[in-house]
């Protein structure tokens, strides 16, 4: 009962900065002019891909080792230290990425500003979680998500629509939440009166090396299979790219919204079975089934009613082919399936053979965006990040498939999701013909009200509840 009391509050922890994500992609693709949403998403995959690189494999291991320590202020004194030296590199290496392929000399600012800033967000938050200090990390993500969204309208109203003004916006609000989980950390820590010690620190290295330096390769390939085709639109300055890279951005954040508590149920519940001797398919079937549900629901939306709103909030229309549209929902929906597909490598801690398949799947993807981009233009990046989404699931389904059992994963959930669609377009089609075109905001209201009564009603009646989470046993 404890675990799922945490789970209900540290939910909002996940789902806090998601929202705010979707607030940017819809405000910043309305408000910038032609190119400048490509370039505000360059430097974030460059801050993004230079902070995982630093402070991924780190991060993790202050999670496995933290609570175990006997000299705890010791041990993040020294992770401190480590990201001091480390950070500054790391930094000034993205800002130089990023101004490869955006010109102007306060990209170079900006971007250092942002990537440090989220480093030491990610080292901190990172403490406060191996402690499961939930109450303070909801507090500095709700402080971060208001003063990012602020500071972007400040800087709006003083500079006018600019990229760099959304870039210093998300910095500030990291830095915001640094100083108060610091702020709250010296209250817990104290370090005040732990020395510098050379033969310590390389000791705490070696250690913390050891453990996360494999995750630090397959993190790089899974932002490239995701975030490669961002360099592709801005190297050959695609057309319409702008709209193509805020969807992609929606659909992530969407996914995150969607996902993200599933996951952190599920995780625990498959790490305890395979400790106990057995490897838990069931629950990995239940959670892909679920999915597809939840998925399918979410697209019957977008596609009868979310493309319209967001078109309106933005107060700029999108005129991105569908069905390049869906291409990139279908490899965001495929990155979150191989999240569970891949779970049975990671209790085996297989996570060299996961970088191996990252990244061949990251250098797939970005060889298939500039090719598809120098000879298909959007069609082509979208086809190339959808081969190589697939490619890096089937690669981690080889290590599950003889696990599953397809028919309650994929098959029931598939036919359970084409009906909501047909039912979504017979209603909508019925709408048509009741109200005008001048009454579209009624008739949005009232698909949306009758499409959630459906909603509820098959992810109560559509989803075997009492299996996820019911273990199957089978040999690890």
């Amino acid at each position: 009962m404890n675990f799922f009391i945490k789970l209900i509050f540290y939910v909002p922890v996940k789902l806090v900065p998601a929202l705010v994500g979707v607030f940017f992609v819809v405000f910043l693709y309305g408000k910038l002019f032609d190119g400048q949403y490509v370039n505000y998403s360059i430097s974030i995959i460059c801050s993004l891909i230079a902070m995982q690189l630093c402070i991924g494999w780190l991060a993790n291991s202050i999670l496995y080792f933290l609570p175990s320590r006997e000299s705890k202020e010791e041990f993040l004194f020294d992770c401190i230290i480590l990201v001091i030296l480390i950070s500054p590199v790391a930094s000034v290496i993205a800002a130089l990425i990023a101004g490869f392929f955006i010109s102007g000399s306060a990209v170079f600012y900006c971007v250092i500003f942002l990537c440090l800033s989220q480093i030491f967000y990610f080292l901190v938050s990172a403490i406060f979680q191996s402690e499961v200090l939930i109450k303070q990390q909801l507090y500095s993500v709700m402080f971060q998500g208001c003063s990012q969204i602020l500071m972007l309208l400040i800087l709006f109203k003083i500079y006018g629509p600019r990229f760099e003004c959304a870039i210093v916006a998300m910095g500030v609000g990291f830095v915001v939440s640094v100083i108060y989980l610091f702020f709250k950390l010296s209250g817990i820590f104290s370090v005040r009166n732990i020395y510098f010690d050379f033969n310590r620190l390389v000791s705490t290295f070696n250690l913390v090396f050891k453990y996360g330096s494999p995750l630090v390769l397959w993190m790089f390939g899974v932002l490239a299979v995701s975030g490669g085709e961002r360099f592709a639109v801005s190297f050959f300055n695609i057309e319409l790219g702008d709209a193509y890279l805020s969807l992609k951005d929606l659909f992530v954040g969407a996914s995150g919204l969607l996902s993200m508590p599933l996951l952190m149920l599920v995780h625990p519940i498959i790490i305890d079975r395979f400790r106990r001797g057995y490897f838990d398919s069931k629950t990995i079937e239940s959670s892909i089934g679920l999915l597809i549900i939840v998925f399918s629901l979410f697209w019957t939306a977008w596609q009868f009613v979310g493309f319209h709103l967001f078109e309106f909030a933005a107060g700029k229309e999108i005129y991105l082919p569908k069905l390049v549209i869906f291409i990139i929902f279908v490899s965001v929906f495929l990155g979150c399936v191989s999240i569970y597909l891949q779970k049975r490598l990671e209790v085996h801690k297989r996570i060299s053979l996961m970088a191996r398949y990252a990244l061949f799947s990251g250098l797939v993807s970005i060889v298939l965006s500039f090719t598809g981009a120098y000879f298909l233009g959007l069609y082509g990046i979208a086809i190339g990040i959808l081969v190589s989404q697939a490619l890096y699931t089937g690669l981690v389904l080889g290590s599950t498939f003889k696990k599953l059992q397809f028919y309650p994963c994929l098959m029931q959930p598939l036919i359970i999701s084409l009906f909501c669609w047909f039912l979504g377009l017979i209603y909508s089609l019925l709408l048509d013909s009741v109200f005008s075109q001048a009454e579209w905001h009624i008739k949005y209201v009232c698909w949306t009200v009758g499409f959630m009564v459906l909603s509820v009603f098959v992810l109560y009646r559509g989803v075997e509840w009492s299996k996820l989470g019911a273990a199957r046993v089978v040999a690890k």
